[in-house]
């Protein structure tokens, strides 16, 4: 009953405090933007060794700010749920003010959470490159527009992986909140996170299930509207799918719905857990 109740008030946190909508929206559309102005050309003149160097440094570039843009979301997020709990004013002002308060204790968190799947990633795989170009490598990997993706490596090599960087994920949802909510050290906010875990292990499974059937719910009708759609568009037009996508305005639409679906699905996921 207790976890039916969280999840109606993180729907209301959701739905009435619109500042988390901005905040997140913001995150999304920061790395998008970089990602798309990120472009840098290596100098083909020097030596293999020297070239392999700078695509490791060139790939591992927007992890990093993937790792600043993750972090100074939940920051901000946590910390404006918490003040809604306290009956306090949230504004967009104070979200980025905290955002930015808590960007690199939550960035540290996250990378020594991703240094095992990093590992583990390397060992089979044998090359950094390859490493900060897998879906695994990155914070928050498991994400609503890639959980019916997600879904083929259960059973697969990559199932062990899945696994471990979901308990990451578990231990960091309780040291990220130690942090900004106990201003506890990071050491002792991933004591903190475990201590967490283990004494609502069940609570962390049965909300998780929760959310991932609401994200693969999510993914699925999203997918089954703007699929089509694209599709019909695209022989209306004489055009593929995929520049229907990035070049025109129909195109333009599918992904700012994107990212407003997964920004106030940041934001409730924030509120469950916050």
């Amino acid at each position: 009953m207790q976890r039916i109740t969280l999840i109606k008030q993180a729907w209301f946190i959701t739905q009435h405090y619109k500042a988390l909508w901005g905040i997140s929206l913001f995150g999304s559309v920061a790395f998008f933007v970089f990602e798309a102005l990120y472009h840098p050309q290596p100098p083909f003149e020097e030596s293999i060794d020297v070239i392999e160097s700078l695509f490791v440094l060139y790939a591992a570039v927007p992890v990093v700010v993937l790792f600043l843009t993750t972090a100074f979301v939940s920051g901000a997020l946590i910390s404006l749920v918490n003040s809604i709990a306290n009956h306090e004013a949230v504004t967009l002002g104070s979200g980025f003010h905290a955002g930015l308060r808590w960007m690199f204790p939550l960035t540290l968190i996250a990378i020594i959470l991703m240094l095992p799947i990093w590992l583990m990633l390397y060992n089979p795989i044998g090359t950094l490159l390859t490493v900060f170009g897998n879906q695994f490598a990155s914070p928050d990997s498991i994400q609503v527009t890639s959980l019916l993706n997600q879904s083929r490596f259960i059973f697969s090599r990559y199932g062990l992986i899945l696994a471990v960087t979901l308990v990451m994920n578990a231990i960091g949802i309780g040291a990220e909140r130690s942090v900004v909510l106990e201003g506890n050290p990071i050491l002792i906010a991933f004591k903190r996170g475990t201590q967490l875990l283990i004494k609502r292990i069940g609570d962390f499974i049965v909300i998780g299930l929760a959310l991932l059937g609401i994200g693969l719910v999510i993914s699925a009708l999203f997918l089954a509207i703007t699929g089509p759609l694209a599709e019909f568009l695209a022989s209306l037009l004489g055009k593929d799918v995929m520049p229907l996508y990035m070049t025109s305005p129909v195109g333009l639409l599918f992904t700012i719905a994107n990212f407003l679906i997964c920004a106030v699905f940041t934001v409730f996921v924030s509120s469950i857990w916050t």
